[in-house]
């Protein structure tokens, strides 16, 4: 199985030399051969610093002015569920702004991306692993990773230490026993980050897509209270198999801590069951004109007709404007063939056991497409 291949950095060269110090000094267990990485992170970070002037010069009195136009869109739904697919869809539309990969790994340096963009395209993979999407920095891309390098208020910080996932998940998914001023601090950095998208790509309609998002309703609503959402499903037995090809090539990469792939389906199981409990949980706060969920079986099969389903339910306008241009993408998904995927007897007994109130809400049954070993 391919890995990420990176140079020995981190994703979190975008962060602040305080955020990154917090991040590091809070955790434990870190493999040896991977203070490289922190320690060249570190030095990129400090030699980035000047720069962020550029930002802090030209955006706080624009972000302070600027209103946004219209409500967010969240793409919501588990990792592996088709929300990336989704999220190229809907950015097509020429209202919509969105978090682009150089936006993820450089927050605070949008103003310099003359010379960090360059250097970002020099150093990332054309492909990404596990499932060879095409990546680019102006493509759109998850807002959790800008969060990461904005504040340590981050889910993502796991995917540096995976060991603590269970802190990460409690403190910034579900706001457990999080200080009220870490909390506002937290709203502050995603409404900034939300405006800084509509300036940085110039569309009016912020178009967000982040799975973390799934166990954060309250406080999406409790920003936007007008925001609209669509909920990605996808049969969990595929989720599992998808998830643990996807992040058995990522994790190991982007880890300060030993991680072993026993490791990763253990934690794949821990935060589906998590993730999807809190959604269905507070769903029902979302009104039902601004939730939509869609199977990624469906989208597949159908793209234009889930997009106009979409549109139609969300009171998002006329779907044919934005329809030409998706043909790209809609003749690239034509040629797209399924993986097929191989399971161990008690992984499956485990997925159906732990996830079989998901596989009842959604009405899925043992895929066809699974082999079964042992």
């Amino acid at each position: 199985m391919s890995k990420l291949k990176l140079p020995p950095i981190s994703p979190l060269i975008g962060a602040g030399p305080v955020n990154f110090l917090r991040v590091i000094a809070i955790n434990r267990h870190i493999k040896p051969s991977r203070w490289v990485h922190i320690v060249l992170s570190f030095i990129i970070i400090l030699l980035a610093t000047p720069f962020r002037l550029f930002d802090t010069l030209y955006f706080p009195k624009r972000l302070k002015k600027y209103h946004l136009k219209y409500s967010p869109l969240f793409i919501i739904g588990h990792w592996r569920s088709g929300t990336t697919f989704l999220h190229n869809l809907l950015s097509r539309d020429k209202r919509a702004a969105f978090v682009t990969t150089y936006h993820s790994v450089f927050p605070n340096h949008l103003k310099s991306k003359w010379l960090f963009g360059f250097v970002m395209r020099q150093l990332m993979p054309e492909y990404r692993p596990g499932d060879n999407i095409r990546m680019g920095v102006g493509y759109p891309q998850e807002d959790e990773y800008a969060l990461s390098n904005m504040t340590p208020n981050a889910f993502y910080h796991a995917f540096y230490f995976p060991l603590a996932w269970r802190y990460y998940y409690e403190k910034f998914i579900r706001f457990a026993n999080l200080s009220p001023k870490r909390e506002t601090c937290w709203k502050q950095k995603y409404a900034e980050l939300v405006k800084k998208a509509c300036l940085n790509t110039g569309g009016a309609w912020p178009v967000l897509k982040n799975p973390v998002n799934t166990g954060r309703i309250r406080q999406l609503l409790a920003l936007y209270p007008e925001a609209r959402f669509v909920y990605l499903v996808r049969h969990p037995v595929e989720v599992y198999c998808s998830s643990k090809k996807f992040f058995s090539a990522v994790i190991p990469t982007l880890s300060f801590q030993k991680i072993t792939e026993k490791d990763i389906g253990r934690i794949i199981l821990d935060v589906y069951e998590l993730l999807l409990k809190d959604y269905l949980v507070t769903r029902h706060l979302i009104p039902a004109n601004r939730l939509v969920e869609v199977h990624y079986e469906a989208l597949l099969t159908d793209p234009a007709r889930e997009i106009e389903k979409i549109y139609n339910r969300l009171g998002m306008g006329d779907v044919e404007e934005m329809l030409p241009s998706l043909q790209n993408i809609l003749k690239k998904q034509k040629a797209h063939h399924p993986d097929t995927y191989t399971l161990t007897r008690e992984e499956l007994e485990n997925i159906l056991s732990r996830w079989d109130f998901a596989m009842k809400e959604w009405n899925y049954d043992v895929p066809k497409s699974v082999r079964i070993e042992g």
